[in-house]
């Protein structure tokens, strides 16, 4: 048995040898399509952020389109209805993802999201604010099962040493989605078309989005059509998957008892505060604070989603880097990137309450820098869910989202209530503020209680004894990079 082994050993060096080199693959193909999943996905999220202030703007042009007297308060319930839906789909969205594949999931919730968004103008004409709050539910449920079936969908896709790039490139739709809707959302909204164009046009990108993915995506890499045999060894040994699995139970008692998921659902839930604070409040805060007209708060409120797009990539190298050269461990490596986005994006948040009114430059490159420094999550707690248990990441995924989605939910509800009067300078502070103890208390408990080392739960169920001989092989092999 020895002299087994040991072949198996051999034959996987030998495998690693010819595989190291990979260049682009088909796993890079579905990496793109699950971006752009993100971009559009997320493009309906920031739409609303924008177009409340045009729907809401009474200086605007009358003769274009209908104009609400919506309170703030209004407004601020608007923007936290999306998270209503999200919040309740994440639980079944990341059990459907688990046993019945993440593909077409992802179809379905693109498609109903498209189809929503082209209905919420005649909505809001018809019914008001309330239609449009239930729209924003619909939405919600709808997309609430994303995040589970990518976070799937990369368990199967992402090889452990191209890890945090894959998942920066995917998790960068995000912030593409956002740098590209937000100045195409305030020139469509100074449009004669008005902000119901904004609506049409992201609705329709969402459908089309849908019908890509139906035709191209695929669930793993043993079922995709083209790629090589070549590659998918690559993708499977890396991951210690050479054999083929049933669906097996998820392990819901380790899981609720495993201490680092915790931690990872409170690093989420402090990111979270953060992230939604920032991309409701930041065109609002722009209007009234900076005076920034409707044409210039899109291209504006963009810039710091396009630093933090920019500076995902380089975190994600720094990250791989490191880890791959042994500088770090996988567990110091996610607890550094994570406290470089949080506790960095918190200092820079007490920056700018330091900023007076009307100094646009100094407030715009104060919030690039902070939205900046939080793109360090993707390689932070972000990427940590398949670090532990690659099987079930989206299983994961989608309790720590449900936590995190509380916030959330509460997060523009809470500036609502602080924001009495929005012009006023004090209250905007109060708001930063707390998003400034929510990060940097979350991160703490992060550092405290994380980690990035494989769980033994994790699956191993339904594998032959030659496979399980190869795969302690390949995993003896990665645990240089995943133990403490």
């Amino acid at each position: 048995m020895s002299i087994d082994v040991k072949n198996l050993e051999n034959d996987n060096k030998i495998k690693k040898e010819e595989t190291k080199e990979l260049g682009f693959g088909v796993r890079h193909v579905q990496a793109l399509l699950m971006f752009f999943c993100l971009t559009v996905a997320y493009s309906m999220r920031v739409t609303m952020s924008m177009a409340i202030v045009a729907m809401t703007d009474k200086n605007g042009p009358p003769d274009k389109v209908m104009v609400f007297d919506w309170t703030k308060q209004v407004q601020d319930l608007i923007l936290s209805s999306f998270f209503w839906g999200y919040v309740c789909m994440q639980l079944p969205g990341g059990q459907i993802a688990h046993r019945y594949g993440a593909k077409y999931l992802l179809v379905i919730a693109l498609a109903i999201n498209g189809a929503v968004a082209i209905a919420i103008p005649w909505s809001a004409k018809i019914a008001g604010w309330k239609a449009v709050c239930a729209c924003r539910v619909l939405q919600g449920l709808a997309q609430g099962s994303l995040l589970p079936a990518l976070h799937t969908l990369q368990g199967k896709w992402a090889p452990l040493n191209e890890r945090g790039r894959i998942s920066t490139y995917v998790y960068g739709g995000s912030q593409f989605g956002t740098v590209l809707t937000m100045p195409l959302s305030g020139l469509l909204a100074a449009s004669s078309y008005g902000w119901p164009s904004i609506f049409y046009t992201v609705g329709l990108a969402n459908i089309i989005c849908a019908a890509i993915w139906w035709r191209l995506g695929a669930e793993s890499p043993a079922v995709h059509n083209t790629i090589t045999i070549q590659e998918r060894m690559y993708i499977q040994e890396s991951l210690g998957q050479t054999s083929a699995k049933k669906v097996s139970k998820v392990p819901w008692t380790s899981i609720l008892t495993c201490v680092p998921v915790w931690a990872m659902a409170v690093a989420h839930m402090g990111s979270s505060w953060v992230h939604v604070t920032l991309f409701t409040e930041i065109p609002s805060y722009l209007n009234k604070i900076m005076g920034i007209d409707m044409k210039s708060n899109g291209l504006l409120s963009a810039l710091p989603f396009l630093g933090c797009w920019i500076f995902g990539f380089v975190f994600s190298y720094i990250s791989d880097y490191l880890i791959n050269k042994d500088v770090f461990t996988l567990t110091a490596a996610r607890k550094i990137a994570n406290t470089t986005a949080m506790w960095g994006a918190a200092f820079s948040l007490v920056i700018l309450t330091f900023i007076p009114v009307g100094a646009v430059t100094s407030a715009v490159i104060t919030l690039i820098v902070t939205v900046s420094l939080k793109s360090a999550i993707l390689v932070g707690f972000h990427v940590n869910h398949i670090d532990l248990s690659p099987n079930f990441a989206g299983t994961m995924m989608s309790l720590s989202n449900t936590a995190s989605n509380t916030c959330a939910v509460i997060a523009p509800i809470t500036a609502g209530l602080i924001l009495k009067d929005q012009y006023d300078p004090a209250q905007w502070t109060t708001v930063f503020y707390v998003s400034v103890a929510m990060a940097l208390l979350s991160n703490l408990f992060y550092i405290i209680f994380g980690s990035a080392k494989k769980m033994p739960w994790d699956d191993t169920e339904n594998v032959t004894d030659s496979d399980q001989e190869r795969e302690m092989i390949t995993l003896k092999t990665c645990d240089k990079k995943s133990d403490q």
